[in-house]
């Protein structure tokens, strides 16, 4: 493929991807090019028909679903064959008074390169769902003593947490049917489920809650970043 560093900035992507593969003597011909929110959803389809969307949960997020064609607003022209369309949402610019934005997601939004766009992206996405854990491990530090008096150097470092394999792992463990793909091969889905265990963490931060004592404001720290929530949902699994 074409070098990572190549400006592709109003370039034609097919054009310099067929060149790159020409130079390396690839013989193939670019068919398609789709992102990966439409590819997974290809994938997931070849195998089941009846996959009608697929969801993105890495570093970004996205999703995609199968609509009627006969359904589209904007569609002109002959409908294609199948009578179905693939609608990419890019979801990330997806923004509701009903969104619960926590003082944490406020001031990351605040400090990012682009306030005010993609807030839901920021809500869920890999990318960032990480540094909110950090903002919020950082206040409990700061203001519960939960590592002591010492506070870790690293907890101020911005974006050194990172998550994007495990929010495709949470929701694969649901129960559902899911088709989890990972494009980057550092990513050992087998060992992440293996590690994961959501009931005993849970267990193991309300017992060290109760140790700091009913003052110091933990429960609503949890209540705050959406981790009592989450807890309450995995106990009604069942």
């Amino acid at each position: 493929m074409a070098p990572s560093t190549m400006p592709s900035v109003g370039e034609d992507v097919v054009e310099e991807l067929t060149k790159s593969m020409q130079k390396i003597g690839l013989d193939m011909r670019v068919s398609a090019l789709v992102n990966d929110t439409i590819g997974t959803l290809a994938g997931g389809r070849f195998y089941n028909q009846d996959v009608i969307a697929a969801v993105i949960l890495g570093t970004g997020t996205n999703a995609a679903y199968v609509e009627r064609a006969n359904a589209i607003p904007k569609w002109h022209g002959p409908l294609p064959k199948s009578g179905d369309m693939v609608i990419n949402m890019e979801w990330v610019n997806f923004r509701s008074s009903h969104l619960p934005l926590t003082e944490y997601d406020v001031a990351l939004d605040a400090e990012s390169l682009n306030p005010g766009e993609q807030i839901f992206d920021k809500l869920i996405s890999g990318m960032y769902f990480g540094d909110i854990v950090r903002r919020a491990l950082l206040k409990m530090v700061e203001e519960a003593d939960f590592f002591g008096d010492t506070v870790p150097p690293k907890l101020r470092v911005p974006f050194i947490l990172s998550c994007a394999a495990s929010l495709a792992v949470r929701f694969a463990n649901h129960g559902h049917p899911t088709m989890v793909v990972s494009t980057d091969p550092a990513h050992s889905l087998n060992d992440s489920f293996a590690q994961i265990n959501p009931d005993k963490s849970m267990e193991e931060f309300r017992a060290a809650s109760q140790k700091l004592g009913d003052g110091v404001g933990v429960k609503s720290l949890m209540q705050s970043t959406r981790l009592e929530m989450i807890a309450d949902q995995g106990n009604n699994e069942d």
